[in-house]
């Protein structure tokens, strides 16, 4: 019966020597995961668009992954994304600019971070937004070129017109074949201009 007693007491005093060592572990590696929390470098940024960027994707320095997206939320009107950099060397200067950007054959999105130009080091500002270029300011882009070209031909044409008096009797059927010319270029550019509008 002592024996056994013994065997019992040999038991828990080994169960609890194993429990502190395991307390022990746990609270190493919880105390090393908060120590590296604590010297990651957290950013957060109100940004307007997101463009399909989400919680993982990567955090880019001129090109470089430097971090990686760890919180992405709506909040009215703009989008409150949190990011962490995990290279130790690395801290993002005053006015630097973030943007979303595509990257890769299979669409990947990523946070580019860039240097502040001098304009971005007037603002106030830690993390400057730039926004996100997506295909609709492509086709307003297109529909504004169209527009100054017409503009441009209308005027141009309006101006040869003018000029129609004073041309000489032997150039007269080049100049209205010229004049002819100018009105289809003219004409194909208000039709190409249409079509980018409603594409």
């Amino acid at each position: 019966m002592n024996k056994r007693l013994d065997i019992n007491k040999i038991l828990l005093v080994e169960a609890f020597i194993w429990f502190c060592i395991l307390c022990v572990v746990v609270f190493s590696i919880r105390a090393y995961n908060i120590k590296q929390h604590r010297a990651q470098k957290q950013y957060q940024i109100f940004i307007s668009d997101v463009d399909g960027l989400i919680i993982g994707s990567p955090v880019k320095y001129m090109g470089v992954q430097v971090g990686y997206v760890s919180y992405a939320k709506l909040l009215g009107n703009e989008v409150y994304v949190k990011f962490v950099l995990t290279e130790p060397n690395v801290s993002l200067p005053k006015g630097a600019v973030a943007n979303v950007e595509f990257n890769g054959m299979g669409g990947t999105k990523s946070l580019e971070l860039y240097p502040p130009t001098e304009q971005d080091l007037k603002t106030e500002k830690i993390i400057n937004i730039k926004d996100t270029f997506r295909l609709a300011h492509s086709v307003d882009l297109l529909d504004n070129m169209f527009s100054k070209l017409a503009l441009i031909g209308g005027k141009f044409n309006y101006f040869m017109k003018q000029m129609m008096p004073y041309v000489e009797p032997d150039q007269y059927e080049n100049y209205v074949e010229f004049m002819d010319n100018l009105e289809g270029i003219n004409e194909k550019i208000k039709v190409r201009r249409k079509g980018a509008g409603n594409e």
